[in-house]
Order: C-alpha cells, then sequence, then structure tokens
C-alpha cells in the first residue's frame, strides 16, 4: 500500500536512489525524480530533470505550489500530499496522585493523563528512561487502574538479566547450548 514520510522546512527528495528521502521502487522513476518542500500552508515541487517526468492534474510540471490533498504522479506512482494527522491531545487529569506518583505540576498532570489512557486500553505499554526516573511507578500506576489490576503485578528489570537470557526466553534454546539448557 502506501508509505509516508513527513515534511518540515527542510526540502525532501523522492526517487529511485536509496540516499533519496523517500525511495521509490519503480523503473519509471528516476533516481533523483522530485523535490518537495512546505511553504505556508501550500507545497512547493521542482522536478529534478527526471526522464519521465512529474505530471499534476495530468499536465507535465517543472515547477509548481499544490495545496494539501494534491495528487503527484511520478512514473507509474502516485503521491498524495495530505497534512500530518494531529497527534492525540489529552487535557491534563484532576487527579494529584496516580499510584504511588505524586505530582500537582502540569507536567505531572499531564504524565496522569496518559497513564490513565494507557489503562483503559489493552495495548502493550514500552516504558523508556533512565534509571530513576519513575517508569516500574508509572508501569504499577497503570497497572492499577486497568482490568488487569486483580492480577499480579511481575516488575522486570532488563538490564539486570544476563546476556542471552531474553532471548532464549523469548524464542527458546537448543539443549546444550548453555550450562542447565534442557530441550
Amino acid at each position: 500500500m502506501g508509505r509516508a514520510v513527513a515534511l518540515g522546512a527542510a526540502p525532501i527528495v523522492l526517487g529511485g536512489d536509496p540516499s533519496c528521502d523517500l525511495v521509490l521502487r519503480d523503473p519509471r522513476v528516476s533516481r533523483r525524480h522530485l523535490e518537495l518542500r512546505a511553504a505556508g500552508g501550500r507545497f512547493e515541487l521542482r522536478d529534478l530533470g527526471s526522464k519521465n517526468g512529474t505530471l499534476f492534474n495530468g499536465a507535465a510540471i517543472t515547477t509548481a505550489t499544490v495545496d494539501a490533498g494534491a495528487t503527484l504522479r511520478l512514473g507509474t506512482t502516485y503521491i498524495r500530499i495530505q497534512p500530518q494527522p494531529e497527534g492525540l491531545v489529552l487535557p491534563p487529569s484532576e487527579r494529584r496522585r496516580l499510584g504511588e506518583l505524586v505530582g500537582e505540576s502540569l507536567a505531572m498532570r499531564e504524565l496522569f493523563a496518559v497513564l490513565e489512557r494507557a489503562a483503559e486500553s489493552e495495548v502493550t505499554v514500552l516504558l523508556e528512561g533512565e534509571t530513576g526516573t519513575g517508569k516500574e511507578l508509572s508501569a504499577q500506576a497503570i497497572h492499577e487502574h486497568s482490568a488487569r489490576r486483580k492480577g499480579p503485578f511481575v516488575a522486570l528489570d532488563c538490564g539486570a538479566l544476563p546476556e542471552g537470557l531474553v532471548e532464549s526466553e523469548l524464542f527458546g534454546h537448543v539443549k546444550g547450548a548453555f550450562t542447565g539448557a534442557m530441550a
């Protein structure tokens, strides 16, 4: 189906060359086919001297400025320019405490809102961060406010596990691979 690439202030290049920002696997697309840049709510296009041209509304263009929603054709590939969907904005939680986490600042109340939202769903949550930043307390808060709260909460410090143990537990091992390995 489709691939997406974020477009910021810097231009991006589309083409068949692996160095392009959006690599198109289309034999009719030139190695460096098109440059695309965001410009004040619109998008500037510049064909980079491609062999088969860039089509917009059925006409070949060398440069153009288009609105979001525009569809371009490069070779046999269609490119649709659309705005990036807005991220989910959660209002800060009214809570000043969530599990063992305590805080009144806006940042903490925003964190509580995210943790509450995670607790409501069945998705897997990965918490990352430096030692001492509250990952385990956050995980515990999610657990305590989730549908699984009646089950046990088991904290696992992956950094404390011997190298290879996680792979062995997740993917198995062969008999004799290490001391104590049983088939």
